[in-house]
């Protein structure tokens, strides 16, 4: 009895084991990626200006800046870098149903150094000063392995007509905590809705044509190498058949450059640099019989 229960759980066990090891979840991944672009429509407050900055530290200008998009720890495409104590506001009109969302994280390099942790705070309140929700998220990066990623905040508004609001980012330090290197950074703050029905085929419709090109953009290359070719030889026959004399045609130039640059053969320089051969060169001798 115990053997065929150990074979059944075996059985049951095996397939998800084999997606676990050789990573079949990635269509699943891609999927739900693909799933959330199409259902969620985004508007980053990276173009917005700010309403309002306040920080703890002696120059504003370091405490609170956008990064680098180049050097944007992995995961997001902004990044906000906010030192505690530090407090960033926008105002902001949104839509019906609409939520405003950020990542939370400490940098990378000061993931082994920070002990003390960072807490994040993202409100949202009505411009006479009424709260509407907020959001609050306490990231320990160097205790804990699982902060030592992106941790995701978001608010709703829970409106059913637009409606203009305060959005406030804040970082701050927890009460008796050591405060060295938090270095806190805000990722992707972001206003999203869901699509409607029609406009998430709108969406669905577009990405696919789009993709649809670029599929169809190789066979479609080599229809056009065999357009150059036969235009080519149409102009070598005209050049030597003698009774037609040929002007200078750009589009032959063209055509004959499209055709010598789609090789992707490294062109040699001619003649060869003679400071590049490590032989040495030896005076030609006629050998003897």
């Amino acid at each position: 009895m115990r053997t065929t229960f150990n074979r059944a759980r075996a059985a049951a066990t095996l397939p998800l084991l084999v997606v676990h090891r050789l990573g079949w979840t990635a269509p699943f991944q891609v999927v739900r990626k693909g799933w959330q672009y199409v259902r969620t429509a985004r508007e980053r407050l990276y173009t917005r200006p700010f309403a309002s900055q306040t920080s703890s530290q002696p120059v504003l200008a370091d405490a609170i800046r956008w990064l680098n998009p180049a050097a944007a720890p992995r995961g997001v495409q902004t990044a906000l870098f906010a030192h505690p104590t530090s407090a960033v506001s926008w105002n902001l009109s949104l839509q019906p149903n609409a939520r405003v969302a950020a990542w939370a994280s400490l940098l990378p390099d000061v993931w082994n150094k920070n002990t003390g942790g960072v807490r994040f705070s993202l409100e949202l309140e009505t411009v006479d000063g009424r709260p509407i929700g907020s959001a609050h998220r306490d990231v320990y990066s160097g205790t804990r392995s699982a902060d030592r990623r992106w941790r995701r905040l978001a608010v709703r508004a829970n409106n059913r007509d637009a409606i203009d609001v305060k959005v406030t980012l804040r970082t701050t330090i927890p009460d008796g905590v050591n405060s060295a290197w938090a270095w806190a950074v805000w990722g992707d703050p972001q206003i999203e809705y869901d699509r409607a029905p029609a406009e998430m085929v709108r969406v669905l419709r577009e990405q696919l044509h789009e993709r649809g090109r670029l599929v169809l953009r190789q066979p479609q290359r080599a229809h056009a190498d065999q357009a150059v070719r036969l235009h080519l030889s149409i102009l070598e026959r005209r050049k030597h058949s003698g009774g037609i004399r040929l002007r200078h045609d750009h589009a032959a130039t063209a055509l004959t450059a499209a055709c010598h640059t789609r090789s992707r053969m490294a062109a040699a320089p001619m003649p060869v640099p003679t400071h590049m051969v490590t032989m040495p060169y030896l005076r030609l001798v006629r050998r003897r019989p």
